[in-house]
């Protein structure tokens, strides 16, 4: 059973994300949703949030690029690659 994410001092459409990207990706990436969203709102005493807003952004990015790095990556067959298969498996006539 995996933990909804903290509610405190989101809107509900962030809470909502926050609760699919639970759901979906796992608490790594919405914990980091959710921080960008506090900074992002000025809830967190920073005299300086933007480059830590900033940082929480690329950090949220980088984590979704590394856990859709592999379904992204998956590739269509080339179509030169296809014949040359077809080729290697017809059967030879030197039998």
């Amino acid at each position: 059973m995996t933990s909804e994410p903290p509610a405190l001092n989101l809107t509900e459409e962030q809470q909502h994300t926050a609760s699919l990207l639970t759901r979906l990706l796992g608490n790594a990436i919405a914990d980091r949703y959710i921080d960008f969203c506090r900074i992002a709102a000025g809830r967190v005493d920073l005299k300086v949030p933007f480059p830590l807003a900033a940082h929480a952004v690329r950090e949220l990015e980088g984590t979704l690029r590394n856990v859709l790095a592999t379904p992204m990556d998956a590739r269509k067959e080339q179509p030169a690659n296809v014949k040359l298969v077809k080729i290697a498996r017809k059967p030879s006539r030197h039998n």
